[in-house]
């Protein structure tokens, strides 16, 4: 069977007891990823990260999360090791070449599409690639591989993989769970979101739902720009909705859930909607 084929779970199905599940896994993903980066994945990339590329190195982007697995990837999560994405310079870059289409952009990612593929470029980052997977908040998604781009465009390599024991756990048994996270709150929409698509098994998602619930309600929210990083993190675009946004942050506030206000004290914040 070619790696590059089929779905994570069929593969590990037919290597279970043989060899290495570990190495096997790294060359599948390895292999899939590079028949993709080679069919106009690597170029588009390359490309956009141009400006973004001078300010570190060759070796700095990464794709990872859910384009790891699909067999046809609804969209590529691309991250910058070490250093937080620019979005302005990778805008830059895309809006001067005409073949990309910039399709969003919010406080943390910018949306684009080249012939076809859609890139998500993130401002999200760690300092190592494995850092970054294990930091994933959901087990079927710890995987990425980090990228070697020449200048000139023409070859994109993959300079190493990386995923967690989670990640092959979660495949093997093809379902998911929640394994924490710094965004919490976004993590509960997550939930959502792979519910739709019949990631989880069974009725697993339940828990999922409690757990990233209260890993939310334990960390709570320093402020309201705390509050609004927190929703951002999925780019949902709810932070757009304003008075809804905000009354929800009071409400949270009232009952405890905002470090910097107890007991009705007012944290100083001014509800910038109040002066339009």
């Amino acid at each position: 069977m070619n790696k590059a084929d089929g779905n994570l779970h069929t593969w590990l199905g037919d290597v279970l007891n043989d060899g290495d599940l570990h190495t096997w896994l790294s060359d599948a993903l390895k292999q899939r990823m590079s028949r993709r980066l080679k069919n106009g994945l690597g170029k588009a990339i390359c490309l956009a990260t141009k400006t973004a590329r001078a300010t570190g190195d060759d070796n700095s982007i990464a794709i990872c999360g859910g384009a790891c697995n699909a067999d046809i990837p609804h969209d590529y999560d691309i991250y910058q090791l070490g250093t937080q994405l620019s979005l302005s310079d990778v805008l830059s870059d895309v809006q001067s070449d005409k073949c990309f289409t910039v399709l969003s952009r919010s406080r943390n990612a910018l949306t684009v599409c080249y012939s076809g593929k859609v890139l998500q470029f993130c401002t999200y980052t760690k300092p190592t690639l494995s850092e970054l997977v294990e930091s994933f908040d959901f087990a079927h998604i710890q995987a990425g591989v980090q990228l070697h781009i020449q200048p000139d465009c023409n070859t994109v390599d993959i300079h190493n993989v990386e995923f967690t024991p989670d990640y092959m756990k979660a495949h093997i048994s093809d379902t998911t769970w929640f394994t924490g996270s710094d965004y919490p709150l976004s993590s509960i929409m997550r939930v959502c979101k792979y519910k739709e698509r019949g990631v989880f098994g069974d009725k697993s998602w339940r828990l999922a739902m409690l757990q990233a619930f209260v890993a939310a309600a334990i960390r709570g929210f320093k402020d309201y720009d705390d509050f609004k990083d927190q929703l951002a993190a999925i780019d949902l675009f709810i932070t757009d909705d304003g008075n809804e946004v905000y009354t929800a942050y009071k409400q949270l506030a009232e009952h405890g859930f905002v470090t910097v206000l107890h007991d009705g004290e007012d944290d100083g914040f001014e509800n910038p909607l109040d002066a339009r």
